[in-house]
């Protein structure tokens, strides 16, 4: 493939997907059948590579989100497996580091759902088995919405941990997220004592100033 991302965007039906702003590839690169192609073109400096995607929804089983239907031609088309710029894409990348390393299970955010039907083809296409069990779980937002990030401020654990909140603080404020009950302090084990997949609230967690407030409340001296 060849086309820019504004060819892209100029083409028809192209809208961005609604969950992660891709947009769907129209075929304007793919041939109407598939063809071998010279060592030459592997290498050229203008072209990336994209997977041959079929048509038709593929189904799997999240063990947190349940079951899931995906139509990747009809949402995103042929997606990259290979940029202009030579390098692997994400796609590519995390099925080849996971089936090498035996990853059996993958537990990642929800915002990463999406991305999971098409894994599992490269894993079908490149013949690589066992595949992993998927758990996507809700995402920290910010009170605009959007995935908790550097726009939001300084929420990092490491930002707390040296401001001296402590730990069992921070795992409580997590505790309370996670539907353990009204938010204390709770040590490592009293956590994993407590925690349930099953309790945990299908809805994203916002994080808001109060939250911080919180947390700041609770400094110890060094």
């Amino acid at each position: 493939c060849r086309c820019t991302r504004r060819q892209i965007e100029a083409a028809s039906l192209s809208a961005p997907h609604a969950a992660d702003h891709e947009l769907r590839y129209p075929g304007t690169c793919r041939p109407a059948h598939p063809v071998t192609q010279d060592a030459g073109a592997l290498t050229a400096d203008d072209t990336a590579w994209r997977l041959r995607v079929p048509n038709g929804p593929l189904t799997f089983d999240d063990t947190f989100s349940g079951r899931q239907t995906y139509d990747i031609q009809q949402h995103v088309g042929d997606f990259f497996v290979r940029t202009k710029t030579k390098l692997a894409s994400y796609q590519l990348a995390v099925v080849v580091d996971d089936a090498r390393q035996n990853i059996d299970r993958v537990v990642r955010g929800d915002d990463l759902l999406t991305s999971t039907p098409r894994q599992m083809l490269l894993y079908e296409c490149l013949q690589l088995t066992p595949q992993p069990r998927y758990t996507h779980l809700p995402m920290v937002l910010g009170e605009d919405g959007r995935r908790l990030a550097k726009r939001h401020g300084d929420s990092r654990l490491l930002h707390y941990l040296e401001q001296g909140v402590p730990r069992e603080r921070v795992l409580g404020l997590l505790g309370e997220w996670c539907g353990l009950g009204p938010r204390r302090e709770l040590t490592t084990a009293e956590f994993l004592d407590t925690f349930q997949l099953e309790k945990l609230p299908a809805a994203p967690m916002v994080f808001h100033p109060a939250d911080d407030a919180w947390l700041l409340g609770g400094r110890r001296s060094p």
